[in-house]
């Protein structure tokens, strides 16, 4: 055996003993996600009120659900067969997701202020846009390697970021100004 096979060995071991960590450690959260979902739900169906808050707020749980579930799976798969590419909209969708839940709560908190609200919607706008433009190139890439996502792959990073600190801060804004009595 020569030294570049070695080396060959050694670097996909290296590879192997990282993917088993990341599918353990994938595995382990998918499970905690699905026991808090479960736990949850079960608190949202004891209570009595059925408006149409809570029927969407259970849908919206359902489907966060349904794209973990999915996105873990395809990174088991990507584990265990070290498949090159994927279904990259799953984790996208989640991510979105996120991100639309806190908007919400932040639109739901300060409704009431117009500049607020359209300034919610166009951060929230922008984020769905550059993360679809992600997952498109990020698609391309996995069929021509020459390409680089590396901008979009920030750009997607800092409006998520920017999304969930401006909401945060809105609501915590809020809170501290103590409005939160006059809520209807």
């Amino acid at each position: 055996m020569t030294p570049e096979e070695t080396q060959e060995i050694a670097f996909a071991g290296a590879e192997f003993l990282d993917n088993i960590s990341s599918l353990i450690f994938m595995c382990a959260l998918t499970g905690i996600y699905i026991l808090a979902f479960i736990i949850s739900v079960h608190i949202l169906l004891r209570r009595k009120s059925n408006g149409r808050a809570r029927k969407s707020f259970i849908a919206f749980l359902t489907a966060g659900l349904g794209l973990v579930i999915l996105y873990s799976s395809q990174n088991i798969t990507l584990n265990l067969l070290l498949v090159n590419f994927g279904l990259m909209w799953a984790g996208t969708l989640l991510w979105l997701m996120a991100d639309m839940a806190i908007i919400w709560r932040a639109w739901a908190i300060r409704g009431r202020n117009r500049l607020v609200k359209w300034a919610l919607l166009l951060i929230l706008l922008l984020d769905i846009g550059v993360n679809i433009a992600d997952v498109i190139v990020d698609t391309r890439l996995s069929f021509n390697p020459a390409i680089t996502t590396v901008t979009l792959d920030w750009l997607s990073i800092l409006l998520n970021l920017m999304v969930n600190v401006v909401a945060t801060f809105l609501i915590a804004y809020r809170a501290w100004s103590g409005q939160f009595t006059s809520l209807t």
